[in-house]
């Protein structure tokens, strides 16, 4: 679609409205994804008293990204946040940029389209914060996980988290948990427990992710897991229950390798970039096929990377 005149409309990610001048277009289901689900998770969060990233869903062309004082320009001034995850379409997503690079990020998006030709885009704030954390419901109480390596990280299973436990009576550190991280959850623990609560009523099993930021848990996502809840610390979790007989083939000696090819916004269980000819890789792969029988993979955690040794592992430890 082509305009004549400038466009640059904008609308908020989460409010839960439809945008009205904002042309959706190539990121129409990412945006429907992001209301659907985290939409009102957002709201619930805010509601309780925790801070959330914010977004825009956006529609534009170059001329109208050329207009001064744009709802854009103002969203990426007024943040907090120094850094932003931009969608802008279903196969090209999650592309972090530091402020001051999302505007040229857009812009050459459409450098190459006809006149009046419209982009569109899902811009999110970004925030690290001090620590990743990770809660879910257990028979103990609150399970939480923190890691100074970030949520990133955590969620790829590539960080040395340490544990508490969040109760209603106060909050018990399991390992060396950062003292800035447990004055946080003593200072959310009330409302934590609400909200760990509210998102079990509404999903059933889930976890929640956030991250710490100057002394707040700020709220990003949430997940429903495939298997039951740990029973408290250090149970460890069954991904995929099963058994299996075969050979094993140790990978805890390339750690460095599975971590590096792990940590990656594009790299998850179920969406991973192909990475089968990459070298390291590809010898893995010949080692797993030349085995009589299909092994057992040992690894020292789940690293993400793992999931393109699916169809050809028995079973992974």
């Amino acid at each position: 679609r082509t305009v004549a005149t400038p466009h640059l409309a904008a609308a908020a990610l989460y409010d839960g409205g439809t945008p009205e001048e904002v042309v959706l277009g190539d990121v129409a289901a990412v945006y429907a994804g992001y209301v659907a689900k985290r939409g009102p998770a957002h709201r619930l969060a805010r509601e309780l008293g925790f801070r959330t990233g914010d977004g825009l869903v956006v529609s534009y062309d170059a001329r109208g990204l050329l207009r001064p004082g744009h709802a854009l320009e103002e969203f990426l001034r007024d943040s907090s946040a120094s850094e932003f995850v931009v969608d802008l379409s279903p196969t090209l997503r999650q592309l972090i940029r530091p402020r001051d690079k999302v505007l040229p990020l857009l812009a050459e998006h459409v450098a190459a389209a006809p006149a009046g030709a419209l982009g569109h885009a899902v811009v999110r704030e970004f925030v690290r914060g001090s620590a990743g954390v990770i809660s879910t419901r257990t028979t103990a109480g609150v399970l939480v996980e923190v890691a100074p390596e970030g949520l990133l990280a955590l969620n790829r299973g590539t960080a040395a988290a340490t544990q508490a436990v969040v109760g209603p009576h106060g909050v018990t550190a399991v390992d060396d948990v950062p003292a800035d991280a447990l004055a946080a959850l003593e200072r959310w623990r009330v409302p934590l427990l609400a909200m760990t609560d509210a998102m079990a009523e509404r999903h059933g099993e889930v976890t929640l992710e956030w991250v710490l930021h100057d002394g707040h848990l700020l709220f990003t996502d949430y997940s429903v897991p495939p298997t039951q809840s740990p029973d408290g610390p250090r149970s460890g979790r069954v991904l995929s229950p099963g058994t299996h007989a075969g050979p094993v083939i140790d990978l805890r000696d390339r750690d460095h390798l599975l971590e590096r090819l792990s940590v990656g916004p594009a790299v998850s269980i179920d969406k991973s970039l192909d990475v089968t000819a990459h070298g390291p890789v590809a010898a893995i792969i010949d080692e797993l096929r030349e085995s009589a029988e299909r092994p057992v993979v040992l690894a020292s955690r789940p690293y993400a990377v793992l999931s393109v040794l699916l169809d050809h592992a028995g079973a992974f430890v």
